[in-house]
Parts: structure tokens; sequence; C-alpha cells
């Protein structure tokens, strides 16, 4: 993997997670520049693992549970860096994602009730052999939507980190 590779990864994130902070959205036309702009650098190969991740994750975005702005943003991660560093990078952003949505649920005081929430959901969703959305946005608490994209931007940051220490560099 190229340095410009990784280089035009942090630069993406980094742009990404400020709209997402701030407008709570990742604009289609960044990832949209991102991907001509990998694919222009990369070639054809680039395509693969983007089309692979997007439809694994594709799920998790019908569910409700993860924005289509982010599903994207995580696939150009896989497209430029590869499916083992790519999943690296989403899982420890996941991780740090997670973290801090059990943080903020629990010091908001709400942590049992959304427990109970996703038992039920589960239940309801085992018993009635359906899917439905986890999280609706017109039913839910707006303010428990979560900005993904800075914590894929520290996952990326963190095993950056690892892979330079871990180079003796």
């Amino acid at each position: 993997m190229s340095i410009f590779a990784q280089l035009f990864t942090a630069i993406m994130l980094g742009g990404a997670a400020y709209t997402d902070v701030r407008y709570k959205k990742v604009y289609n036309l960044w990832l949209l520049f991102w991907m001509a702009a990998g694919i222009y650098i990369c070639g054809i190969k680039f395509l693969p693992p983007m089309a692979v991740t997007l439809a694994v994750l594709f799920i998790f975005h019908v569910l409700g549970m993860i924005g289509a702005g982010d599903i994207k943003l995580i696939s150009l991660v896989f497209a430029y860096l590869g499916f083992k560093d790519g999943f690296i990078v989403a899982a420890a952003g996941m991780i740090f994602a997670a973290v801090y949505a059990f943080y903020k649920l629990y010091t908001s005081g709400i942590l049992f009730d959304r427990l109970m929430y996703f038992k039920n959901y589960l239940i309801y969703t085992f018993k009635n052999n359906s899917i439905n959305k986890y999280y609706d946005i017109n039913k839910d608490n707006k303010n428990l939507a979560l900005p993904l994209s800075p914590f894929i931007l520290t996952g990326f940051l963190i095993w950056r980190l690892y892979s330079l220490c871990s180079m003796g560099i």
C-alpha cells in the first residue's frame, strides 16, 4: 500500500469527520471525489474491496444501525487500505464508537433503557421473523445518533501510529 493511499485516507477521513460532527452528514460529493481519486490512482483494483464492503455493510444500513454515508466511507477505507488494514481500521473505529456510546448512555442515565430496547428489538425480530429498523430518527431521540466517521478517523490514526512504531520509525 502506498503512502499516497494512506495520506488520501487520512485527508478523506478528516474531512468526513468534520462534516459529520458539524453537520451530522458525510456528503456524497465528498465521497464521490475520493472514489474517483482512488480509481484514478489505483486503477480498477480499487473497486472490488469497495463493492464487497458495501454489500456486506448494507444490511446495517437497512436495519437503521449505520448511516449510508458511513458505510460508503468505510468502503472507501477498505478500497484504499485493502481488506486486512481496512478491517483493522474499521474495527478499531467501531470499538472506540461503542465505548463512547456506552459512556454517553451511562452518563445520560439511559443505558439500561437502551439495553432493554435492544433486547426487545431482538426478541421481536426473531419472534416475528421480520426485520425492522433498529433506530428510527422520527421516533427515537435524535441525540442518540452518533457521528461514526470521527471514530473511524481515530481508528485510522491509532493503526497508523502502531504501524510506524512497529517499523521502528
